[in-house]
């Protein structure tokens, strides 16, 4: 059972996934997608910043992270960032999203192409989940 407080974060959090993908459809009426997806990357990255600095939590990686780090920044931050704000400069924003949603399914799919992962029970279902 969740408490209040989770039930209220899931809510909120619902709430601004599914507000997200209008305002960046508005937001490119006046910017330039490239521009746009900077200025939201680069103001949630100080955010981020400044909480975890704030919760005390260690930012500096270590010299054996930073390869696993741009490993997955590349084709997840970078990659996903950019190709969805395209996508939605392109498209209208429900049908972006409905696109964006579909990501897990390409994960599993990819990872068991590529990476040798093992289409289990489990991710198979979970992924299945996603296109219902």
């Amino acid at each position: 059972m969740l408490s209040r407080a989770q039930a209220l974060g899931l809510v909120a959090l619902t709430l601004m996934w599914g507000v997200n993908w209008p305002v960046m459809k508005l937001s490119l009426q006046e910017l330039s997608p490239l521009f746009f997806r900077a200025v939201t990357m680069t103001g949630g990255a100080l955010w981020l910043f400044a909480f975890y600095h704030w919760r005390g939590v260690r930012l500096q990686p270590r010299r054996s992270e930073w390869r696993s780090i741009v490993t997955l920044a590349l084709p997840n931050m970078l990659g996903w960032h950019t190709l969805a704000i395209f996508g939605v400069a392109a498209l209208a924003s429900g049908r972006a999203a409905i696109l964006g949603f579909t990501m897990p399914v390409w994960t599993v799919l990819l990872g068991a192409l590529f990476f040798g992962q093992p289409l289990t029970r489990r991710t198979s279902v979970a992924a299945l989940a996603v296109v219902r």
